[in-house]
């Protein structure tokens, strides 16, 4: 049973999901805090903050180096590219709009990265076992520039969010 604020796949206002599709294309946003459209059962807002940013650092660093050769791919100077600035970014916005913890937004959007290269890694030991031996290198080499990148990211957004509360607090309502 949905908690207040939460719609399930099948309660949808009109009685069917193209009509709730319907709605939250036309107003921009689910009902509530509900993203049970997509997954068929209740999904808080709260518990999936992370997911934009993830994805956002994943595809952006991953897509700049999953098409080279494997030859042509050098730790780290593959990561070292303006994709990072997007992991910078996804990490200021989500330390912003969820209100998390600064340190544990940076090792969630960081996490991105090593996952890109595991799934580069993945797909390229599929048709050679051998190609990536020293994998685990790799995925500590991905770690090691992502964190500190995503870390100065929310700690950004911390900052701007400590700004903008404070200066909330200032300005006459």
């Amino acid at each position: 049973m949905p908690q207040a604020g939460q719609v399930s796949a099948g309660a949808a206002p009109g009685g069917n999901w193209y009509a709730h599709l319907g709605q939250v294309l036309y107003t921009g946003g689910l009902p509530g805090d509900s993203l049970s459209i997509l997954t068929g059962m209740p999904l808080d807002r709260r518990t999936v903050w992370w997911v934009p940013g993830f994805l956002a650092s994943f595809f952006a660093v991953g897509l700049t180096f999953w098409f080279r050769s494997y030859s042509e791919v050098q730790f780290p100077t593959a990561l070292m590219n303006p994709s990072l600035l997007v992991v910078a970014v996804a990490a200021l916005l989500t330390r912003i709009y969820s209100g998390r913890n600064f340190a544990l937004v940076a090792l969630c959007i960081a996490a991105a990265i090593p996952m890109a290269i595991y799934a580069r890694v993945t797909v390229d030991t599929a048709s050679d076992p051998t190609s990536h031996n020293l994998w685990p290198l790799e995925i500590l080499i991905g770690a090691f520039v992502a964190f500190p990148v995503a870390l100065a990211g929310a700690f950004i957004g911390w900052l701007v969010a400590r700004f903008r509360g404070a200066r909330a607090e200032q300005e006459p309502s």
